[in-house]
């Protein structure tokens, strides 16, 4: 059972939290250390991210290629083969 601390450590993040985005601070999150509130990066991930395919007119699921010997990405509902420069991640 949440404590009264908890409580107030949550509506603490809960405002810090709505008061970045209302200053248009997105992708962050808001934590605790050493007792006080910290504001951090939470990047998204490319994995989560949905491509938009123009002939289908909506999101895409992908697949791993290769494409002229380079990594390319097919898009599963048109079967197109888009390149896609890949990079290693945070």
């Amino acid at each position: 059972s949440p404590t009264a601390r908890d409580r107030e450590t949550a509506s603490r993040m809960g405002y810090a939290a709505v008061k970045a985005l209302a200053e248009g601070r997105v992708n962050r999150i808001i934590g605790t250390q050493q007792g006080g509130l910290v504001e951090m990066e939470f990047p998204i991930r490319l994995c989560k991210l949905m491509p938009y395919d123009a002939e289908s007119k909506k999101g895409s699921r992908v697949a791993a290629t290769e494409k002229d010997g380079k990594k390319a990405l097919k898009l599963k509902d048109s079967g197109k083969v888009v390149e896609f420069k890949w990079t290693k991640g945070a």
